[in-house]
């Protein structure tokens, strides 16, 4: 049971340790692609082409992503991730993209029909 409780504790610590911090002031896709594109620029240029540079793919993927969901430089909060989450509620909450209440659905088989003999 000593033992059981140290894992569950330890489990419980490092979670708390290593979670993501939100500091609002922050919380930028702006501020947060200047941090990381000198830093991902200063590894393509250093590492041979031969090697894989850990998180770029990724990174570029997560960049490619925000970059037309966040508000633009135009916009007077600029960078904010609000946008992506106002449009994505307003999406849930449209009626005509709920379930019909109606139970009366009839399934097909749509496949080949095989039958063994």
């Amino acid at each position: 049971m000593k033992r059981f409780l140290i894992i569950v504790f330890s489990a419980f610590l490092s979670y708390c340790a290593f979670g993501q911090i939100i500091d609002s002031t922050n919380n930028n896709y702006y501020f947060y692609c200047a941090q990381m594109d000198p830093y991902y620029d200063s590894l393509t240029t250093i590492t041979p082409d031969s090697i894989k540079i850990q998180g770029l793919i990724n990174y570029e993927r997560w960049k490619d992503f925000w970059r037309t969901r966040v508000y633009s430089a135009n916009d007077s909060i600029q960078g904010s991730f609000t946008k992506y989450a106002t449009i994505m509620n307003l999406y849930s909450e449209n009626p005509y993209l709920l379930p019909a209440d109606n139970d009366n659905y009839f399934w097909e088989f749509v496949g080949p029909d095989i039958t063994f003999a």
